[in-house]
Formats: structure tokens, sequence, C-alpha cells
């Protein structure tokens, strides 16, 4: 259910931890690294600890919380990722512009912590704003745009005579096709040395985006189709947390092969 910003919803969390268990919390890069500065860990070591699916969302226990879930709530509450920002809400980009909407049929509280829907409703708008969205947004929507980015570099490199082989890495959890990626590349993928950074998300993407078409640039040696793969799982990577199907990803990369035959033909 699609909402406007004036609707009003039961919206106030009580706390009762139903969002921090067995839920899938995707993360991008830039998530990762405010955790890392949370917890006063390095990136790597806060991938490598609290994330999984090739450092895709955040990782759980055996009970299926997530990590980061303490006695008294969420230890990291003040570098909460944006899902958990956003939840029990979720948010798409509509031509440029977000929409945020109630996934599934009902209340996403009603079954986890159902005293939340006695609440007081809240306008969707003000409430968003409490929960202090905006940076998280930024850094998604810069990754939206360095995943379209990175796409069109795969056809620039020729990744359309690849194709096949991108299309195997597509059907592939995230976990199987991060471990597929040289452990330089996956380093750089998930954990870039960027905290200068990090109080500014679109310029901390903006900065990832340049260090990794730098490496693709200067590791290549001339092998244009093994850049194309590469580049391509990056960019599968970086749209898992924000939604992008791989198989959306390589569609549009054949799309992009037969407008260019067409206009060469």
């Amino acid at each position: 259910m699609d909402l406007a910003r004036s609707d009003l919803l039961p919206l106030d969390c009580v706390r009762g931890g139903g969002c921090c268990h067995a839920q899938r919390i995707p993360v991008t890069p830039w998530e990762i690294a405010i955790l890392a500065r949370a917890l006063d860990l390095s990136p790597a070591v806060c991938r490598d600890r609290h994330t999984r699916a090739g450092g895709t969302c955040l990782a759980a226990d055996a009970a299926g919380d997530c990590r980061l879930l303490g006695a008294a709530g969420c230890t990291v509450h003040a570098a909460r990722p944006l899902a958990c920002r956003l939840f029990p809400l979720g948010r798409r980009l509509d031509e440029g512009r977000p929409i945020y909407h109630m996934p599934g049929a009902g209340h996403r509280c009603s079954g986890l912590c159902p005293e939340a829907l006695s609440r007081p409703p809240r306008q969707v708008a003000a409430w968003l704003g409490e929960q202090g969205v905006t940076p998280g947004e930024s850094a998604h929507d810069a990754y939206g745009r360095l995943v379209c980015g990175l796409l069109a570099e795969v056809c620039h490199l020729g990744g359309v005579s690849v194709l096949g082989e991108i299309g195997v890495l597509a059907d592939l959890p995230a976990g199987e096709r991060a471990a597929t990626l040289p452990r330089p590349w996956f380093e750089l993928l998930t954990a870039p040395d960027l905290s200068g950074q990090l109080d500014d998300p679109s310029a901390f993407v903006l900065a990832h985006a340049e260090r990794l078409l730098g490496a693709v640039e200067a590791g290549f040696a001339g092998d244009r189709s093994r850049a194309a793969v590469i580049l391509a799982t990056v960019a599968m990577q970086l749209g898992e947390p924000l939604g992008i199907d791989a198989q959306a990803a390589v569609a549009y990369l054949g799309r992009t092969a037969s407008g260019e035959h067409r206009a060469t033909a």
C-alpha cells in the first residue's frame, strides 16, 4: 500500500524487538562504515563480525536475532541502518521521487509487536523526520545511481560478450556471488577506507565510485571482458541491499546490447 506523507498510521515503536528478529536488514558499504565507527571497529572487521551474504545484510545469532540487539534494545540505535529507521515502512523510487509504502497486506508490526497498533496514529512525514532517514536515503539513492553507472561501464567494456557468464553470477545467492570476487575487489567493494567522507553520504559514494572505476582502469591490463565481469559482479552486489534484482541488471545489459546492435546495423 503506497502512502502519502500526510497519511496517519500507528508508527511509534514499542521496543518489542520484533523487527530485530528473523528479519533481513540490508546494509550498504556506507552503512557498514557508519556502524563500524559506532562500534569502534574497522569497516572490514565490522563487516566480518556483523554482516552476512557478502556484506549485504546484517547477521543474526542462533536465535535469529540481529547480533546488534542487546537486552535493552538496539546497541547501535543512533547508527542504525536505513531499513531499521524506516521499519515498518518500505521505500522505493519512482522516476526519482521517493514512495513510502507498507509492504504486504497489513501493518508489518501486527504479527511482531501487536501492541504497537494501539499507539496513537502519526503523520508519516513527521515520523520520518524523527527517524533521521535523510543520510541513509542519500546514500541509498547515490548507490542506486552508481549501480546504473557501473552497468553502463560494463556495456562500454564490452560486457555483453560475457553476458552468459554474468547471467550465471546473477543466479547465485549474494554470498556465493561475492565469493567469486578476488579478495582485493571484495575489500574495495565492502570496506573502502573512506572515513573522511562518512558524514557526507553522497561524497562517500562518489569517492567509492572513483576508487572502483580507478581499480578497473589500473588492474586489468587490457582484459576488457574480465573487467566487465568483475564490474558487473560489483554492481549486482551493490544493488542487493537496494532491492535491485540481479537478473534485472542482466536484462538491462541484454537490452543495451540489442539496442547497440540495432544502432550499428
